[in-house]
């Protein structure tokens, strides 16, 4: 099978955090016109702590380009992941280089979110790596300092 540089693929592992059959996408060289993306209804408005989900392991892919297969070894600590935070006309760039966080959830920032519905794309726009998209999730800030 010949995948295009822009093609999310679904892989399993099972430390990924995937909803279902813990699953994952990855992307490798892609030219940023693609987009793993993942949308979140707020419960309201406030500070919010966002994080991204780094799965442990490592994975062979096997890939077949013109009639020939070839096999991967793949660490998840691999790439840089341009992450867009979108609510409202707001949009919040993020770039997280994967390789400087142990495995886990990766806290990528704290927002001011003034609207509930909010959109994370995750860029493929990397050359020679491979970016993971496996959850993300978001944790309301309490706002009483200690």
């Amino acid at each position: 099978m010949i995948v295009s540089p822009d093609t999310w693929e679904r892989k399993s592992d099972p430390t990924a955090y995937g909803k279902y059959w813990r699953t994952f996408v990855l992307n490798r060289d892609g030219r940023g016109e693609t987009f793993a993306k993942f949308t979140a209804s707020l419960p309201n408005s406030g500070m919010w702590r966002l994080e991204y989900s780094l799965p442990t392991g490592n994975f062979v892919r096997v890939r077949s380009y013109f009639g020939q297969t070839h096999s991967e070894f793949i660490g998840f600590s691999e790439g840089i992941a341009g992450v867009e935070i979108r609510f409202g006309d707001t949009i919040i760039s993020e770039s997280i280089d994967l390789s400087t966080f142990s495995p886990g959830w990766i806290a990528i920032g704290e927002y001011e979110i003034e609207q509930t519905d909010v959109d994370i794309l995750v860029s493929n726009n990397t050359k020679t790596r491979i970016v993971f998209a496996d959850a993300i999730r978001w944790t309301v800030v309490d706002s009483v300092s200690e």
